[in-house]
């Protein structure tokens, strides 16, 4: 039987680990054996007790394989800014075009998501020849003015285009094509944006022009507005964890899945352990996040003013 092959990516580290079982576990109860699905986990620090855990879902047609990116990432490690809770793992996503040139498109997935659909349907979005990756509008931006005077004047992109890079689909030959792998690493060690989020910055700034917008339930999003269209992949960004916090919206996704691992004890655990001091840093994070993005693109040191003035970054082309 030949079936569909779908690639799927994820990256994180030994603390994410937990989540990421929560991640994969729905991406599995919800595929078709009509399909072969193959789950790429990349990783810097997990230990080998920990990735056999999370390798015991496999099934028959989705393979779970974790791949060491240290060495593709050594050059340019160094560089990389980081902010609140991120790890260097939010920048691993952005090597997997030239890392795994078997594949010319895939889906990219952040740990804290959980499907409702089959990833096959969101691997299926067509992007043709010239569009980059499949992307949602990021909620967090549409609904902050701060974050959109930011997403403007530092990351020079139109608010309303910015997008969440927690899920992707990637037209990996494409990337190659235009070496956005490359771009990004000359000017990672070039200009060291400070950003806001490091990451989704840097691919904003370069795929703008060659995006597809997909159906907002493609990547729920907290958002203070109601919303009762269909779920197909709920994303718990930000600080709104439902590990950590009770009465997270649509928790109950999460906890569908999450009962069905390893890990839902120590996940509960988690969440009990949880302080009010600790609550109370993510609320200063929160704040502190929104001051910056004042300082960022009131500076010198803007993806809007340096990338348009850089030969380096001139317009990709076909």
């Amino acid at each position: 039987m030949n079936r569909t092959v779908i690639p799927v990516f994820l990256s994180c580290d030994e603390r994410y680990l937990p989540f990421l079982a929560v991640s994969v576990r729905s991406l599995i109860d919800n595929a078709s054996p009509e399909n072969r699905y193959e789950i790429t986990v990349l990783y810097t620090e997990v230990c080998e007790e920990s990735r056999k855990r999370v390798q015991s879902m496999e099934t028959d047609f989705c393979s779970i394989r974790f791949v060491d990116v240290n060495e593709a990432i050594a050059p340019v490690m160094s560089h990389f800014r980081l902010r609140d809770y991120y790890s260097i793992a939010i920048y691993y996503r952005l090597f997997i075009p030239t890392l795994f040139p078997e594949y010319d498109k895939a889906v990219y997935l952040d740990c804290d998501v959980v499907l409702e659909r089959d990833v096959a349907d969101l691997f299926a979005t067509e992007l043709g020849d010239s569009m980059l990756v499949g992307v949602v509008r990021d909620e967090i931006v549409a609904d902050t003015p701060p974050f959109q005077e930011y997403v403007r004047r530092h990351v020079g992109v139109p608010d309303d285009e910015y997008f969440n890079s927690g899920v992707m689909v990637m037209n990996l030959a494409l990337f190659r094509r235009l070496d956005i792998t490359g771009k990004f690493a000359r000017a990672l060690k070039k200009y060291a944006f400070p950003s806001v989020a490091p990451d989704q910055d840097y691919l904003n700034a370069l795929c703008n022009g060659r995006v597809v917008y997909l159906e907002k339930a493609w990547n729920l999003m907290f958002s203070p507005h109601p919303y009762d269209g269909p779920v197909y992949l709920v994303h718990y960004n930000m600080f709104l964890k439902p590990w950590l916090y009770h009465g997270v919206p649509r928790e109950e996704y999460f906890w569908k899945y999450a009962v069905r691992t390893d890990y839902c004890d120590d996940l509960r655990a988690m969440q009990h352990a949880y302080t009010p001091e600790q609550r109370e840093k993510d609320d200063q994070a929160l704040a502190a996040m929104l001051s910056a993005t004042d300082a960022y693109m009131n500076g010198d040191n803007t993806f809007a003013a340096k990338l348009a003035a850089d030969p380096m970054m001139e317009a990709l082309k076909l």
